[in-house]
């Protein structure tokens, strides 16, 4: 079931609505929930924009952007995707809590204050834990 998910749902809470991923799919492997995972942001300077994503592999993730293997998604337009910020969660529920939160305050300011101020990282970790 994992490869099945890995394959066809290759990007887990991407969308800004909340992700293409439905969390009864989840259940079907409860090991699945104890992976550590990662929200991270990527910056990308030709572009001067911010993706914020959510992963278990980050290293493999920033690939992939930079290889454009999500050829229809918002990172295929630039091919120079840097690691700007990561925040290392309990498992995929937290990862998925905090990545809609920061997409959800819309802010560049929000996501510098993150790289510069680590008690916001820390506040969001014990709220959604």
């Amino acid at each position: 079931w994992l490869e099945h998910l890995t394959v066809n749902q290759r990007v887990l809470g991407s969308s800004p609505r909340g992700g293409a991923l439905n969390y009864k799919h989840l259940q079907k492997c409860r090991c699945f929930f104890y992976f550590m995972h990662w929200v991270y942001i990527i910056y990308s300077k030709e572009l001067d924009i911010y993706y914020i994503g959510e992963t278990s592999d980050i290293n493999r993730r920033i690939k992939w952007h930079n290889k454009q293997k999500f050829s229809s998604s918002f990172t295929a337009q630039s091919t120079h995707w840097d690691l700007f910020y990561q925040i290392e969660c309990r498992n995929i529920i937290q990862a998925r809590k905090i990545e809609k939160h920061i997409k959800s305050m819309k802010s560049r300011v929000y996501i510098k204050n993150l790289k510069t101020y680590p008690e916001i990282t820390l506040k969001l970790l014990e709220r959604f834990k």
